[in-house]
């Protein structure tokens, strides 16, 4: 049976404020070798004032911890996953949580067969930094982001800055399906799903999978990827309504993987439509590489591009 915290009895969802350090700690400290577990942690309502640390952190080695509607805002970062050997962080579960107005990031860290589901991210990053995102997940295996709704992170006055959901290191099989990612306008440095090369050291990413997302007014590129051979890119919506250049999927994107890392070859990109309501040279698909396959996406511009299939 898994040690559940959460709301008891009725009437609002109790408030933990904090202005320093985090609000829950799981796992001990830096350092911890035993591979502690079993947390339900649910019906909260996690403060940190605009000037705590961090609203979860999960430290070192962690398995079967369920993170289910928590309001979680006002930290450096709202969730910080940060494992260690032997075990790292393993079986996480982040449900029907609303994670908002956090400095940096609203999830940050590494895990490994986990979900990340049904969340709400918002407001996240307001500094606009191109180093901080909704969602920065690095070094992890068998992970599902899906059915989440992504609103105005890493905006300045309106307009979006930084990223979104950001995803580096080595990292084996991910499933990014069925998001929503809306801003109303953005810069070039405003991407919406990037699973690209930023270390220097080797990076990949195997068996990835984006798809049955909407991406609605980011920047210079939708959906990036690179050092990611055999991606499968598909049935995702890519909407711009701005009279800005934008590349629709960009593979392999800024330029490619450095030389040492994962070659960009065999992607796999089909069934997507993108919608440039203004196109000012955007490209929809920009694919390269030894073996990719392109097949029908479909393009639309114009006044086409604000009807039908591309509202979102």
């Amino acid at each position: 049976m898994p040690l559940v915290v959460e709301a008891y009895g009725v009437g609002a969802a109790p408030l933990l404020r904090t202005a320093v350090n985090n609000a829950i700690n799981i796992g001990g400290s830096f350092g911890n070798a035993s591979n502690d577990g079993g947390y339900s942690i649910r019906n909260l309502r996690l403060d940190g004032m605009g000037s705590a640390e961090w609203g979860v952190w999960l430290v070192q080695n962690v398995r079967n911890v369920t993170l289910d509607n928590l309001d979680i805002s006002g930290f450096k970062v709202g969730v910080h996953s940060t494992r260690g050997a032997p075990y790292g962080v393993t079986s996480l579960a982040i449900r029907n949580c609303r994670v908002s107005r956090n400095i940096e990031m609203g999830l940050l860290g590494s895990f490994s067969d986990s979900v990340i589901e049904g969340n709400h991210f918002e407001g996240n990053n307001f500094s606009g930094s191109g180093l901080n995102h909704a969602i920065y997940f690095s070094d992890g295996s068998r992970t599902a982001i899906r059915n989440n709704t992504f609103n105005a992170n890493s905006t300045v006055a309106g307009v979006c800055r930084g990223g979104n959901v950001t995803v580096h290191g080595v990292v084996d099989t991910l499933l990014i399906e069925g998001n929503t990612i809306t801003q109303s306008a953005a810069v070039d440095t405003c991407y919406g799903f990037a699973v690209t090369a930023g270390y220097t050291t080797f990076e990949e990413f195997r068996n990835v999978v984006i798809r049955g997302n909407t991406i609605v007014n980011v920047g210079f590129i939708a959906i990036a990827a690179n050092a990611a051979p055999g991606i499968l890119v598909e049935n995702n919506r890519i909407i711009n309504t701005q009279a800005t250049t934008q590349l629709g999927v960009s593979i392999p994107a800024n330029g490619g993987a450095n030389p040492g890392d994962a070659a960009d070859r065999d992607a796999i990109v089909r069934g997507n439509t993108v919608c440039f309501a203004s196109p000012q040279n955007s490209t929809a698909i920009y694919v390269s590489g030894m073996g990719v396959q392109v097949s029908n996406n479909t393009v639309v511009v114009g006044p086409d591009a604000l009807t039908g299939n591309c509202v979102p």
